[in-house]
Order: structure tokens, then sequence, then C-alpha cells
């Protein structure tokens, strides 16, 4: 039987550790960044962790001057990044992507870029003979990343569209299950940043690099549920200011925001949004 300061001990060292392994990979590992065009969705995913369910299209007003700005900025640290996904919301809601998908390419000649989206926008006959779309997939290697959503949708027609147009696509994830992301009013550690899994995927928002999209995008909750859940300037890094040491500082470090989030985190079965406040918020009377 193990005395109890001795069972503490082995605890803290385990802890130890865990955060110089996620230090390590904080050094060493390769990022992603997220670009979401856009806010809102044609899905309305309950729990939605960057809130489209509760946003509107003007709630991310995408400037594609500012974003070339931010791609130069971006390549300063170009030999860190392994892939620049476009997100949402649902991005095929995005009047301008064809732009976005051009400036993305010609400032990152090579490297992976990835269009995430649920699919349901291919099958409208508009999208479906759009074919500046389509050609500049293929003529840009663009990657179109499926997410498939337990709906009443005809995927294999969408992947079928996919292969008829002879561009690249993958399955990006097969969801019946959610992972609930909710924040708590009254913060708790920052240290919940080391159990996150979410470090190396970055959001540029506002020619800002986040370390995840429920702080990028909380004016959107902010907004339609009245809380006052704030950004302290040690959660992001300008854009304007990034090199390779700052971005690897950035990402080891844990961030005030981090203390709001809810652990452990808990798996729920997919469903629809009623644009409850309970979807993003912890037991917390507003």
């Amino acid at each position: 039987m193990e005395f109890t300061g001795v069972k503490q001990l082995k605890n803290k060292i385990k802890k130890i550790h865990f955060i110089a392994f996620i230090i390590k990979k904080c050094l060493f590992n390769p990022i992603t960044i997220e670009i979401s065009v856009c806010a809102h969705c044609n899905l309305n995913c309950k729990g939605c962790s960057h809130y489209s369910p509760i946003s509107s299209p003007s709630s991310i007003k995408l400037s594609l001057n500012e974003l070339h700005k931010d791609l130069i900025n971006l390549k300063k640290i170009s030999r860190s990044l392994e892939c620049i996904r476009i997100m949402g919301g649902e991005p095929l809601l995005y009047n301008n992507l064809i732009e976005v998908l051009e400036l993305v390419r010609n400032s990152f000649k090579s490297l992976k870029i990835e269009l995430v989206t649920n699919g349901i926008k291919i099958l409208d006959n508009d999208y479906q003979k759009n074919k500046l779309f389509w050609e500049t997939c293929r003529k840009l290697n663009i990657i179109i990343c499926l997410t498939i959503y337990p709906i009443d949708i005809d995927y294999k027609s969408i992947i079928n569209f996919f292969n008829l147009n002879k561009v690249s696509f993958n399955i990006y994830n097969k969801v019946d299950k959610f992972i609930e992301f909710k924040l708590n009013q009254t913060p708790s550690s920052k240290f919940n940043y080391y159990s996150c899994g979410e470090q190396f995927n970055l959001q540029l928002y506002n020619s800002k690099l986040f370390s995840c999209a429920q702080c990028a995008y909380i004016n959107i909750l902010n907004a339609r549920l009245k809380n006052k859940f704030y950004q302290h300037k040690k959660d992001y890094i300008k854009i304007n200011k990034i090199n390779q040491l700052r971005l690897r500082l950035y990402l080891i470090l844990p961030k005030p925001f981090c203390s709001f989030c809810q652990f452990p985190r808990t798996q729920v079965n997919w469903e629809y949004s009623n644009k409850k406040k309970e979807e993003w918020l912890f037991n917390q009377k507003i």
C-alpha cells in the first residue's frame, strides 16, 4: 500500500513528463494554418466550435487585401508549415472562395492546401456547373476534404462528382459524435492548454494567429449570448510580428483563454443545434 505522499509525487512526475512531451511537440511539430472564410453554415451542428449556428454572413468579414498581406507574413514561418486549410462555417457559401484559393496557392507554391466542406452545396446544380471552381481546384492542386455527417444526403453522388471533375479529395472526417468544447465563465487553469490537443491547428483571423477557434471567434458567442469572454494579448500572436522563434515560444506557453475551457471534455452524439447557450457554456446561469 502506497503512502499518500508517494502517490502524489508519482502523479506530479507523470504530469511533468506529460507537459515535457507536449513542449517537445510544440518545438518541433509541423503546423497547420486554418483560415475561416466565413462563419455561417448550411448544416447547423450542435455545439459547433466555430459558433456557426449563432453566426451570420457578416460575422466574419474577410478582406482579400489583408489576407494577401497576412500570407506574405506567413512566409516567414514557411518551414514550420505542413498545410493551409480553408474552412468555415461552410466555405462553399463564400462568394470570393476562388480568389482566396488563388491567393494562398500563389503565396505557397508547393504547400498542401485543403478545402474542408460538408458537401451539401456540391449537390446544387449551380455549383456542379461552376466550371471555374473545378478548374481552379485542379489547376491549383486543392485537396477537397469532405466531412460526412449522419444526415440524409447522397454522399455517393458527391464523391462521384469529385471523380468526374478529376479533383483531389479525401474523407476528412466521419462525424457521428462530437466533442463538446464548452466554456466556463469561472476561470480555472490556463494549464488546460497542455491537455487540449488543438495546439497545432492555428487560426488565422484579423491578422492574428490563435491556438483555437473558440478563442479566435469568441466575439460571435459574446454578441449572441451577451457574454464577456475576453481575449488577452497572450492568447494570440500578431502576424506582422511572426518569426520562427516567436511561433515556437507561442506554441509552448499556456494561454490565458484556456482557463475558460471546461475539462475533462465529453463526447456526445451529433445533433442539430437548438442555438441554446448550454451548447457552448458549462452549467452557467447567464
